[in-house]
């Protein structure tokens, strides 16, 4: 018997017409799934079906042979009668099945889950595609990326398929309530996990970087990690964590900071250390601290890295991007990771009252003593950072405003680096010292830029800084 096609959108039978490697592997797993679940607590109620139907679809037609296998020539004609007036969408087929299901008595309805079971079995080995799907492959990167478990993988290609197809999100979360802790029993049964295991899952890594939703109404992948499962080896998806940090523009002797302090830091970051190295600079905005850490960075001539901070500058965000940066670029010899403006991870005694955040102490601890690590954090004050943090640091340097004296000295300095010291007279540079109060990066970059576009005008040489 030819069953015609089921009309619906992306949740219902799109999946398997023409799937490619991504949507066997969904259905490969999917069918993984429900091995599992009907195993263990077989249904025949709608929402099963229905789930079933969808992820059976190539044996649909094995399904409703078993059904008018052992009906007679009269009803084995109404079945086709009642099956041709159905108006063709994956509802009506399940009660359709549903009907005919119910009238049955306990051993055949014990053969029929037999064959849904058989049916699950053949499917899942053979799935339908060869090799490894691009899906998979990102999962694996994600696994990099995040340092994430087996168990860990396991769930987010749960989350992955909740949130982008319909049909499993209605039967795992609306149906089963996966989400909530009356469902949980389904959810480690589903995924093959321990009750322990899964309250890792749920309490650890994932959990601290934001990277899902779970409530009463919903659970799936956060839209600011969705996009991995895409390409998260591509350049950008990078580039939402970190950045690699361009040369210092300003030589380490124009800052004014003593020279031992200085080789001191050089010291301690210049070799990928045993245990944890964090230095700490601090003071208020302004005063140099970023480009100071550049001008480190291209002195020590090591792979180094700017955690990225978006707009709202949300602390889950910014450990996803450390773990991420980490994973990817510590490796070997190691690398240097720079945290600017990390007042919300550092300064955990008044986030709440502050930002409406509360920090987790023990993940910021964690991180401080990772071995291997080479961290530089930037804060304009420490007003709010516990002691217990401080004491992790292995040196801490304060940057104080800048005197009107130490401006004039930075101007001069960046003037003769880019070779512009004939556009300036001393009164120039002094009146200019006075009147903009900025850090060495924003002069220096002012400086080229000027150079650049008018290098022969000391008038408009002037007027463009």
């Amino acid at each position: 018997m030819k069953i015609p096609i089921i009309r619906n959108g992306l949740g219902s039978n799109t999946i398997h017409l023409n799937s490619d490697k991504n949507e066997q592997f969904v259905l490969k797993n999917c069918v993984k799934y429900l091995q599992r679940h009907f195993k263990r607590y077989p249904s025949f109620d709608n929402e099963t079906l229905k789930i079933i139907v969808w992820t059976l679809w190539q044996e649909t037609e094995l399904i409703f042979k078993f059904l008018t296998d052992e009906l007679d020539k009269t009803q084995k004609g109404k079945f086709k009668e009642e099956l041709s007036e159905i108006e063709y969408e994956t509802d009506d087929y399940t009660d359709f099945i549903s009907r005919i299901v119910k009238n049955m008595n306990s051993k055949r309805r014990n053969r029929f889950a037999r064959q849904i079971i058989n049916l699950l079995d053949n499917r899942y080995r053979c799935p339908g595609y060869r090799g490894k799907a691009e899906i998979e492959k990102n999962v694996s990167a994600l696994k990099k990326m995040f340092n994430l478990t087996e168990q860990e993988v396991k769930f987010i290609v749960f989350l992955f398929i909740l949130t982008v197809y319909e049909n499993p999100q209605d039967f795992f979360v609306n149906y089963l309530a996966c989400n909530k802790i009356v469902g949980r029993k389904y959810l480690t049964n589903i995924l093959g996990l321990s009750k322990i295991e899964l309250n890792d899952i749920l309490t650890g890594t994932l959990k601290e970087i934001g990277f899902f939703e779970m409530d009463r109404f919903d659970l799936q992948v956060e839209d600011d990690f969705l996009g991995l499962f895409q390409n998260p080896s591509d350049q950008k998806y990078s580039q939402q964590f970190y950045l690699k940090i361009t040369h210092g523009s300003v030589p380490l002797d124009h800052y004014f900071i003593n020279k031992d302090e200085i080789n001191h830091i050089l010291s301690l970051l210049e070799k990928k250390p045993k245990t944890s190295t964090h230095i700490l600079l601090y003071g208020p905005p302004g005063t140099g601290k970023t480009s100071f850490v550049y001008s480190l960075a291209d002195r020590l001539g090591i792979p180094a890295y700017e955690i990225v901070r978006d707009e709202a500058n949300i602390t889950r965000n910014r450990r996803a991007a450390i773990l991420a940066c980490l994973n990817m670029t510590d490796t070997g010899k190691g690398s240097l990771i720079v945290l600017d403006e990390a007042d919300n991870l550092l300064n955990t005694k008044f986030s709440y009252f502050i930002r409406g955040e509360t920090q987790d102490k023990g993940w910021l601890n964690e991180l401080l003593e990772k071995p291997g690590t080479r961290m530089i954090w930037i804060t304009n004050s420490i007003g709010g950072i516990e002691e217990s943090v401080l004491r992790r640091f292995a040196f801490s340097l304060h940057f104080k405003p800048f005197n009107r004296r130490q401006r004039f000295q930075l101007w001069e300095n960046i003037l003769h680096i880019n070779k512009a010291n004939k556009f300036f007279s001393p009164s120039d540079v002094k009146a200019f010292a006075k009147k903009h109060k900025v850090n060495p990066g924003v002069i220096d970059l002012a400086v080229k830029k000027s150079v650049e576009m008018h290098p022969g005008s000391k008038t408009k040489f002037q007027r463009t800084v």
